[in-house]
């Protein structure tokens, strides 16, 4: 029997039989292999009832020094048309106001804590603009943005959502699902 070594030095090798090699494919989002395998899939949401036009009700922050969060979907929703900013970071700013944020393990069976800062559900200050990544148009309603891995936010690196141009007294909502990675997918 011979076996192929996988070269990147982790010892995982493959037997090889009659000049046949053997591959098992799996086809699961990542999200799910993080949450059954490193237990490092969570999810953030934030509600907030607005009194306005400006107010920033979502902030999140990646505090891991050692891996990536990587965001797979992003769902927001709205009583009454809204217009919503999305905003990537510069830095690690210093959020206040609003509630602390705890995110939630998408495997019920762990107890391990993402490394991240969160605030939300209130109207939160000191935080810089950041580079303006989407402004989204959601009539009363919700809208799912599958971004398929496409977001990842290393060490002290995060987003804020803004509500822009909406009616006072409407609740806004984000949900956000997302896996922490060393990004050797």
């Amino acid at each position: 029997m011979s076996f192929i070594i996988d070269g990147k030095g982790s010892g995982s090798r493959a037997a090889v039989t009659d000049s046949r090699l053997q591959v098992e494919s799996n086809t699961r989002p990542f999200l799910s292999f993080k949450s059954k395998g490193a237990q490092s899939a969570f999810a953030l949401s934030s509600e907030h009832a607005t009194a306005g036009n400006g107010e920033i009700f979502f902030h999140m922050i990646n505090d891991n020094g050692d891996e990536s969060f990587v965001i797979q979907r992003v769902v927001l929703s709205t009583t009454v048309a809204t217009w919503f900013k999305v905003f990537f970071n510069v830095d690690n700013a210093a959020s206040s106001g609003g509630g602390v944020i705890t995110p939630l393990n998408l495997n019920t069976g762990s107890a391990k804590a993402a490394p991240i800062t969160s605030r939300g559900a209130g109207a939160l200050s000191g935080i810089t603009a950041g580079n303006l990544l989407a402004q989204v148009y959601i009539g009363a309603g919700t809208a799912v943005f599958e971004v398929e891995e496409a977001i990842i936010f290393p060490k002290d690196k995060g987003m804020h959502i803004e509500v822009d141009s909406i009616a006072s007294s409407s609740k806004v909502n984000v949900n956000i699902l997302g896996y922490f990675s060393d990004l050797e997918l």
